[in-house]
C-alpha cells in the first residue's frame, strides 16, 4: 500500500514537472540548441555534396580504367591464338 501511494506520488511529480511552464531560460536554451543543430545540419549539408562529387569523380574514373583493362585483354594474344 504504502509502495503504492508512493508511486502515485512520482507520477504526480513528473506530471507536475511535465505540465510547468517553460521559463525564458528554457527558450533561450532551445534557441541556442536550434542554432547549433542548424549549423550541424549545414556542414553535414556540405560533407554529403563533397562526398558525392567525390563518388561522381571515382565512378568515372572506374569506367575509364574498366575500358582501358577490356582495350588491353582484347589486345592480348594468347599462346593458343598464335597456334592456331
Amino acid at each position: 500500500m504504502l509502495k503504492n501511494f508512493l508511486r502515485v506520488l512520482a507520477f504526480l511529480g513528473v506530471a507536475a514537472a511535465a505540465l510547468a511552464q517553460p521559463t525564458a531560460a528554457d527558450f533561450a536554451g532551445l534557441a541556442d540548441q536550434v542554432r547549433d543543430l542548424n549549423d550541424q545540419t549545414g556542414k553535414l549539408a556540405l560533407r554529403v555534396e563533397g562526398l558525392e562529387r567525390d563518388n561522381t569523380n571515382l565512378r568515372t574514373q572506374n569506367a575509364a580504367l574498366t575500358r582501358r583493362l577490356d582495350d588491353a585483354s582484347r589486345a592480348t594474344v594468347t599462346s593458343a591464338q598464335l597456334a592456331a
